[in-house]
């Protein structure tokens, strides 16, 4: 359980996120408020991204804004399985952007 309040980072870099920049485990019950911008892709407030067969982010929530250059999204800019999060963002990003996640892989968004 980890809770983030005013998260503020502006970087030029890829995969970035205000728990993680690469999951390759299991994320649960977090919560990030805050903002990132960068002028890289893979981003989220929760995770830049998740990898295909072992991220999993759960029971999460975010709130506060999210920008960068693709693959964007509140809870994770690329993901495989997000289940049970809540988003109350902004999300901007030239192109694969979402409320939840920008790009989803081999997996799905629940609840």
């Amino acid at each position: 359980n980890v809770t983030v309040q005013n998260l503020h980072i502006t970087a030029d870099v890829n995969a970035i996120g205000g728990i993680a920049a690469i999951n390759n485990g299991k994320i649960q019950d977090c919560s990030v408020d805050g903002t990132i911008r960068t002028t890289g892709m893979n981003v989220g407030l929760i995770a830049g991204k998740t990898e295909v067969e072992h991220g999993e982010i759960s029971n999460c929530s975010v709130t506060g804004k999210v920008c960068g250059s693709s693959v964007v999204g509140g809870i994770a800019g690329q993901a495989s399985t997000v289940d049970n999060c809540t988003v109350n963002c902004t999300v901007l990003g030239s192109y694969s952007i979402g409320g939840v996640v920008g790009e989803l892989n081999a997996g799905k968004v629940m609840n």
